[in-house]
């Protein structure tokens, strides 16, 4: 009989954190509130961690090593402090995540 830790449960489907390589030197971040007003936490990886928050408005990004892609939904489009969305399909976005700042996205 095995079991999950509500942690892993937590970053592998509120905040959406998942890796794309080994390691990840390469992920995917596609997080849902679920209903919640907000969420915050960080996926351990080998070179540190993935810190994320959310709310209705705002994400926040925080990877200390690796590069992804941030998916997210928005009726226009987002609003970053770095890089620029990509419309994917309608209402659905991508930013690519490449830098070891924290990225900040404003949406709705």
């Amino acid at each position: 009989m095995g079991g999950a830790s509500p942690i892993y449960l937590l970053g592998k489907y509120y905040l959406g954190v998942r890796p794309i390589r080994d390691g990840y030197k390469e992920f995917e971040i596609a997080p849902v509130l679920g209903g919640l007003k907000w969420m915050e936490g960080n996926v351990p990886t080998p070179h540190g961690d993935i810190h994320l928050y959310m709310d209705n408005e705002t994400i926040r990004v925080k990877a200390r090593e690796g590069k992804g892609y941030l998916y997210l939904t928005s009726e226009s489009t987002p609003k970053t402090n770095i890089g620029e969305a990509e419309l994917m399909s309608e209402n659905k976005y991508r930013l690519m995540i490449d830098t070891k700042q924290e990225v900040v996205v404003s949406y709705n």
